[in-house]
């Protein structure tokens, strides 16, 4: 039993590694096709690319996995019912990660990353485009369909917390440099899937901070242009700080949290994650796996010495 679980596991580690290195693939294939032809408009042109890269990967995905659309974005097992209940603990859980996202970004010298503030501020507030509102909401749709919707949903038959673990350490792989707080996003955003069952939530909370944290941003700029980098990093984090607390009250009002169990599955996480080392090793041996960790560090490496040559 324990080898035929070994033996499907390995098989869907290299399955996973490499639909996310066709991603990539793809990506590139895009992205050099409309350099080469310059047939799709500059203001969409991000838009556009996500929309053709996913396409193709998901009708490749279909092939392997023939995926079903009820059982990517529902589960019957869901362990919070409510939209008030299910919203509440999303916004206060994305809100929470995203704090620690814009903090850590900007303390550990990655700031320009996810908190510049451009030093011509017209330029800065002209760039938020259609394209960037379009390519918000065409992330949080096909990012969560493939890493909570298909990817950790495959791999639930292994145990729900590996599964958010392994999902969120892949999920943050495609951030290169932002590894770390990306990661901590993606656990987050698998925690809210397995708990509510609905793909939706996870999908709102990306949306959240693709889109309406980055437009707060904009409005911001545009009505106080003359405010200095840090100011706007900390009226940011006011802004994140509200929403926190209130969705804590929120979430405390509704026994959200007495309902989950949460202190008492803090323990039980740590118990798993310390007896289940072999299953993440058997996942992150696999050859397209480690690949795709190679490709990664190289992406990281070479962000950290572009962010050193720039200080």
């Amino acid at each position: 039993m324990k080898l035929e679980t070994t033996v499907n596991l390995e098989r869907i580690s290299t399955t996973v590694g490499g639909i996310i290195l066709l991603k990539y693939a793809i990506e590139i294939l895009v992205y050099k096709a409309n350099m080469a032809i310059h047939i799709v408009p500059k203001y969409l042109s991000t838009t556009i690319s996500y929309l053709i890269s996913y396409s193709f990967l998901f009708i490749f995905i279909y092939f392997i996995f023939k995926i079903r659309a009820k059982e990517v974005f529902y589960q019957h097992e869901k362990k919070l019912t409510g939209i008030k209940a299910s919203l509440a603990l999303s916004l206060l859980l994305i809100s929470i990660s995203t704090f620690f996202s814009i903090s850590f970004n900007y303390f550990s010298g990655i700031g320009n990353i996810l908190s510049t503030v451009s030093a011509n501020r017209v330029e800065e507030i002209n760039s938020f485009r259609m394209d960037t509102l379009l390519a918000g909401c065409m992330a949080a749709m096909f990012e969560e369909m493939l890493y909570r919707g298909i990817i950790l949903q495959r791999l639930k038959n292994h145990g729900n917390v590996f599964a958010i673990i392994v999902s969120a350490v892949l999920f943050g792989f495609m951030h290169g440099i932002r590894f770390i707080d990306t990661f901590v996003v993606g656990i987050m955003l698998g925690f809210v899937y397995v708990i509510t069952g609905n793909l939706i939530y996870p999908i709102f909370m990306h949306f959240y901070v693709n889109v309406i944290l980055a437009i707060i941003g904009y409005i911001t700029l545009f009505l106080f242009p003359a405010m200095s980098n840090i100011q706007f990093i900390f009226i940011r984090l006011g802004i994140l700080m509200i929403i926190i607390l209130t969705t804590y009250v929120i979430c405390k009002y509704l026994n959200v949290f007495d309902r989950l169990h949460i202190r008492s599955k803090f323990i039980y996480i740590k118990f798993l994650i310390k007896n289940e080392k072999s299953k993440y090793k058997t996942f992150f041996y696999s050859p397209t796996i480690v690949m795709l960790i190679i490709r990664e560090i190289w992406i990281i490496v070479n962000g950290i010495g572009v962010l050193l040559g720039n200080i």
